[in-house]
């Protein structure tokens, strides 16, 4: 089993951020598709007990990977799920990934899914801080989080990360899906503009 890296740096994905634009991999991406809810708009009084509920954030977080951009951007995941709990506080990330994909393109999705969940949680709770290219955001103040991710039957991470008391997510979080798909959309303007020089030079 290997152990998460003490940092995820940005400039050690660069050259991964066009590749997984070229991933062609056949695996079965999730299929469930959840019902739309409206997320709670009131703000409680700080003394409410936060009542977050998980059920959603795993059907909104399976959406997002099976319904959006993030589909083309991470097409390897073979089951995703999150469950969580509000006493004790905690929530656990649950990943199946394709064979032969690489430990940088899995840790930049461990990232994305990461903060998307931070972000649901906030969606739920105006209390909370959302997730941003910045931070995670204040849910990984107060709920602990497990992360566990096989692929080909082996596990590639099992830990748990007691950030209610203090401790910090090893990941950058600005290397995530939009970072990727900025990268790509600048490559494929540089490619048209190249194109188009080159054909303007043979006329």
């Amino acid at each position: 089993m290997k152990k998460l890296p003490t940092i995820i740096k940005r400039t050690f994905y660069t050259a991964l951020l066009t590749g997984l634009a070229a991933v062609t991999l056949s695996s079965c991406k999730p299929t469930y598709n959840p019902p739309v809810e409206s997320p709670d708009t009131e703000t409680m009084s700080a003394d409410t007990p936060y009542d977050i509920d998980f059920i959603q954030i795993n059907n909104d977080v399976i959406e997002n990977y099976s319904e959006t951009d993030r589909a083309k951007i991470f097409p390897f995941i073979k089951n995703l799920e999150v469950d969580g709990s509000n006493d004790p506080k905690s929530v656990t990330l649950t990943l199946d990934i394709a064979d032969n994909v690489s430990d940088d393109a899995i840790d930049i999705l461990v990232t994305d899914a990461t903060k998307m969940i931070g972000y649901e949680a906030y969606m739920q709770d105006f209390r909370l801080t959302p997730s941003d290219s910045e931070s995670f955001g204040s849910f990984y103040d107060l709920y602990d989080y497990t992360l566990k991710v096989t692929q080909g039957g082996d596990t590639i991470y099992d830990q748990t990360f007691e950030t209610s008391d203090g401790e910090g997510l090893p990941f950058d979080p600005s290397v995530d899906a939009d970072t990727i798909k900025e990268s790509l959309e600048a490559e494929q303007e540089a490619q048209s503009t190249t194109a188009a020089a080159e054909t303007k030079a043979a006329q």
